[in-house]
């Protein structure tokens, strides 16, 4: 590498490092902010996210706001730290927490299909949903009428309606309206926006973008990289279940959508309209069906992407984020028409991965890298980890976003650092990435590693010889009831991801091309391949469609005359334009077709592979993705394992032989396959040294020994020519020697904890009730006096602008059972100041002696009680923003749970190995350390921690630390003594103080519903999670 390069390896800036969603959710303040911009700094990070979320007191937009957005953008640039903007109070981007959609004409709006007319008054009322799913409201005007003739469940024939005109006896009537969303408290009682209208968008960058440009514009460009935009979307499609449904279904729609759509095509959209929701005789497809689809999109595209665009580029600061649903051709078709599309005028395109998810968001990445790619950005954003949980862990930080980085992700936004957790923002979307965290200053170990391979990933340009055409305009056409277009839709959504497997994990990598970006994206080839934009490639597979555009079919005809090669897989389209047409089929005649599976379209690509991972048996590795970039002096490679077992299979060489234990780290052996002869050198991201390794050379191969752990990865640097002399990175065979032994003492970073989660409760002195879930509360009390309801839903706490006045006084009281006399408890509560505490019936002294896990969780001393039973009683002020949240009884003593109850016992000051909520600490949320000692001495020694329950592990020795945080959580030792102390830290979550203790199974969204579930989903029982050392460390050295 290059020394400027190299440097910016070892020492990465801002840039390359992560900005996570810093989510504002609370009565901001300045000396808080900048406490934890210096927290974030220390975490690795390299700026943040200014993110409005649920529960923002300050009012959003204010002078106010902007004092906190000026004084945290100045200390970041101190820091030599960035601030990311972001365009909206919460999401989805567009109504600037309604303050744009005051103005009823850019309300959303959505074309209504039912089988009755509606009074004017019908309607379901207002939705708490912060998408834009769009259902009847009742408020909207007439657009037409049609008379509906089906045969066997098809559009036989159809005729629209004259305003008043009756139908035919046995025809179907079905009517169409044009409504207006009604408002909704996720947008502070406003709506969404109407994101088919320019001039409603125009009125958002009024409102938005413009305010930020006249508060902080001199800085961007600069300190301020970008302004990100979330989940834009239409009111989404919706089908018939049933050709015969009664039901009501939706449709995209704006006041000229009619006529922008003749201008376009000529037609008018509500004379064929019934062909977008029955399916046509035999077969056929339906052009207008096609054109409403390919309208709606470009209306989106136009008014949203294009006008965000064209401000940012002209105001000099870049336009990210992400779209909604971008993960299918189902989901995209709903509420995009096309993910790629709306790319096109960001000049950082975005992804969202929620959950821990892969496979099944690799279209969701490779469509975005795709049009960074051909439009030359300078990478992908990804807003990553959120709905991942408390007790989500640093190898599962890295699996996911090693992949992320293979599909080219290189500008990182964590999903979530919360300023506060007080209220409903301890259940938005944990963990907090943030101080909260009690691995927080771990973090670097992640962060450092990605920085690294930002660095790296960010330089030359991709090496790409395969483009696809993206198959969603076939998808489209099969959007009719679902009963009748089900099979074919299942068929082409499972075509798609199983190319996207087949070609990725085949080491085969690709751009998917838009064929609506395309006619936009000619160049001239520089290599006689197939250009589009910056890219060219040497091949284009034609995947299954039935539709293709004449201007895709046009730029392939002369690629293929010219000599490129075209390979049609699968179903060859008989469509053009959604026409009839022979056009497809005579240039596959002259094309390479292949059936549409694995082996036939790999076996196809096989001369255009330029990387491969072979097991011994010289068969490709099907777990790994890679990403290979070059520049003038060389190519630099990224490969990555997605699985988190490693690889099944070939086993030979673990097992006991001689009476001694072996265990093969990594379980097998790999070859590196690289087309060429190259130097190659490793690039290690954990400390940003370079090692030169030595390679074999076969038939102008390069041929790598090497292994790859679960969430494993290679970063090379590979220059022309050959060096055989050199490191190597085969796996290696260790022996076990054997094991340490517990129990071990252990010292806790933190007081232990018992969760205080259910009450009996009195309202307004009134008798006391039943034992309840404390989080029932807010819930009762609401309906009780007809307040709007809490949750994540609720209206902003600063477009709450009506004053608050006592509603209740709500007492609860928790009862505890101790087996042991407990010296300087403390209890840690919210909203403290309106709350008054008794113990015992006594009232306590509330000084504040300092907070538990965010500073709005304050704590105050109890007395010292003995054994037997004790009570808390809180006195609550009630009005409608109190929220009334658990509580924790904090100090140095065990606690055994037993189903649902839970008593104080004895101190805990050792551990087995296992998990440690079973061994007294089933609440606490922080760190242990296990005071460890060597069983034996030797030289060449090392530690191996199996299995563990935790984000992180470190080991401490001699007074030095160093984190196990990835596979094969091994550290070197060295030259030890039987009896040398090793200290092993096993840092906490917050997962069984702050998470779904009482939910049943699995949670599949970890959202606010997952705190309060109800019937088989919720368990009076506490559902902990594993926590510690959960088998004993195995002492190893390498095998003779």
């Amino acid at each position: 590498m290059e020394d400027k390069l190299n440097n910016t390896f070892k020492n990465p800036d801002s840039i390359h490092r992560g900005a996570p969603f810093w989510s504002w959710n609370n009565r901001l303040d300045t000396d808080q902010l900048i406490r934890q911009i210096d927290c974030l700094k220390a975490m690795g990070m390299g700026g943040f996210h200014i993110h409005p979320r649920t529960g923002l007191d300050t009012e959003y937009l204010s002078d106010e706001f902007f004092d906190k957005v000026k004084a945290c953008r100045n200390h970041a640039e101190a820091n030599d730290m960035l601030t990311w903007l972001y365009d909206e109070d919460r999401w989805p981007s567009g109504s600037a927490g309604g303050l744009v959609t005051q103005d009823e004409r850019f309300r959303a709006r959505h074309l209504l299909f039912i089988a009755t007319p509606y009074a004017a008054d019908e309607g379901h009322g207002p939705s708490e949903d912060y998408s834009s799913l769009a259902h009847r409201t009742g408020n909207g005007h007439w657009l037409a009428s049609y008379e509906i003739h089906l045969v066997d469940g098809r559009l036989a024939a159809y005729r629209r309606l004259a305003e008043g005109e009756a139908a035919a006896e046995d025809a179907l009537v079905r009517h169409a309206y044009l409504e207006v969303a009604e408002p909704s408290s996720w947008f502070n009682n406003q709506t969404y926006v109407d994101t088919l209208n320019q001039e409603a968008m125009e009125r958002f960058i009024e409102v938005t973008h413009e305010r930020y440009y006249r508060e902080v514009g001199e800085s961007f460009g600069k300190s301020i990289p970008a302004i990100f935009t979330d989940e834009p979307q239409f009111s989404h499609k919706q089908s018939l279940p049933r050709a015969e449904s009664q039901e009501d279904v939706t449709l995209p729609w704006t006041e000229d959508l009619p006529e922008t759509f003749a201008k376009t095509y000529g037609g008018n959209i509500l004379d064929t309209l019934p062909e977008i929701f029955w399916e046509l005789p035999d077969g056929a497809a339906s052009v207008w069906r096609y054109r409403y689809h390919d309208h709606v999109c470009e209306r989106f595209t136009r008014a949203f992407s294009d006008t965000l665009g064209d401000w940012c580029r002209i105001h000099g600061i870049a336009l990210t984020g992400h779209l909604m649903a971008e993960h299918s051709l189902q989901s995209q078709t709903k509420a995009l028409g096309e993910s790629m599309r709306g790319y096109r005028s960001f000049q950082i395109p975005g992804i969202d991965v929620l959950l821990d998810r892969c496979e099944e968001e690799f279209p969701t990445a490779k469509q975005a890298q795709s049009a960074a790619h051909q439009y030359g950005c300078s990478g992908v954003l990804s807003e990553l980890y959120g709905v991942t949980n408390w007790d989500f862990d640093f190898p599962g930080h890295k699996r996911q976003g090693d992949w992320q980085a293979a599909l080219g992700v290189t500008y990182r936004v964590h999903h979530l650092s919360h300023v506060s957790l007080a209220g409903e923002a301890k259940r938005d979307y944990p963990a907090s990435i943030n101080y909260q965290s009690p691995w927080h200053k771990e973090y670097p170990v992640v962060e450092d590693h990605f920085a690294r391979v930002n660095v790296m990933l960010s330089s030359g340009r991709p090496k790409v010889r395969i483009g696809v055409i993206h198959p969603i305009e076939s998808y489209w056409l099969c959007s009719g009831p679902i009963n009748q277009t089900e099979d074919e839709r299942a068929e082409r959504e499972s075509n798609f991801l199983d190319l996207l497997q087949w070609l990725l994990y085949g080491f085969l990598d690709f751009d998917f091309i838009s064929e609506s970006l395309l006619p936009n994206q000619a160049n001239t080839p520089k290599h006689g391949g197939f250009a589009v934009g910056e890219m060219e490639y040497d091949v284009v597979l034609v995947p299954g469609l039935r539709t293709i555009r004449s201007t895709t079919l046009a730029r392939l005809e002369a690629f293929s005359e010219a000599g490129g090669t075209v390979i049609f897989a699968g179903e060859i389209p008989t469509l053009v334009d959604a026409m009839p047409s022979d056009a497809p089929a005579n240039l596959a005649q002259k094309s390479l077709c292949v059936s549409y599976n694995a082996s036939r379209i790999t076996s196809a690509l096989e001369s255009f592979r330029e990387v491969g991972l072979l097991d011994r048996k010289g068969v490709q590795i099907q777990s790994c993705l890679h990403q290979l970039r070059q520049d003038e002096k060389g190519q630099t490679l990224f490969i990555c394992n997605t699985d988190p077992n490693r690889f099944d299979g070939d086993l030979a060489l673990a097992g006991r032989f001689d009476d001694r234990t072996y265990t093969l780290l990594p379980t097998t052996e790999l070859t590196l396959s690289l087309k060429g002869e190259w130097r190659l050198d490793l690039l290690d991201t954990s400390n940003g040294e370079t090692t030169a390794l030595a390679a074999n050379y076969r038939n102008g191969q390069t041929l790598l020994p090497c292994a790859m752990e679960k969430h494993g990865h290679l970063l090379l640097s590979m220059t022309p020519g050959r060096r055989e002399q050199g490191a190597s990175i085969a796996p290696r065979l260790m022996q076990e020697l054997g094991r340490l032994r517990g129990p071990v003492p252990i010292t806790l970073s933190e007081p232990n904890v018992l969760l205080l989660d259910f009450c009996t409760y009195s309202i307004d002195g009134q008798d006391w009730q039943s034992q309840v879930p404390v989080l029932d509360m807010d819930p009762l009390l609401h309906e009780k006096f007809g307040m709007p309801l809490v949750g994540g839903e609720m209206a902003q706490p600063w477009a709450d602008c009506e004053p608050v006045s006592h509603v209740a006084t709500v007492r609860l009281r928790f009862t505890i059972e101790s087996r042991v006399a407990v010296a300087a408890p403390r209890l840690a509560l919210e909203n403290r100041a309106g709350t008054e505490i008794l113990f015992d019936g006594q009232p306590v002294n509330q000084t504040v002696t300092g907070y538990f896990t965010d500073e709005a969780i304050e704590t105050v001393a109890l007395p010292d009680f003995e054994a037997g039973q004790h009570t808390i009683e809180l006195v609550i002020d009630y009005n409608r923003k109190t929220s009334i949240e658990w509580c924790y009884l904090l100090g140095d003593f065990g606690v055994e749970v037993r189903g649902d109850r839970a008593v104080i016992t004895e101190a805990v000051h050792e551990l087995a190995f296992g998990d440690w909520t079973g061994q007294d600490l089933p609440f606490y949320a922080g760190n242990v350390t296990y005071h460890c000692t060597l069983p034996m001495g030797g030289d060449g020694l090392s530690l191996r921690i199996k299995h563990f329950a935790g984000p992180v592990v470190t080991l401490t020795r001699n007074g030095a630390t160093e984190p196990l945080a990835f596979a094969p959580h091994r550290a070197e030792l060295g030259q030890v003594e039987a009896g040398d102390a090793v200290d092993l830290t096993v840092f906490g979550n917050r997962a069984n103080a702050f998470g779904q203790v009482h939910s049943v199974d699995a949670v599949p969204w970890w959202g606010p519903g997952s705190w309060r579930t109800t019937g088989d989903e919720w368990a009076d029982e506490y559902q902990l999670f594993p926590m510690g050392l959960l088998t004993a460390p195995i002492l190893e050295t390498r095998a003779p």
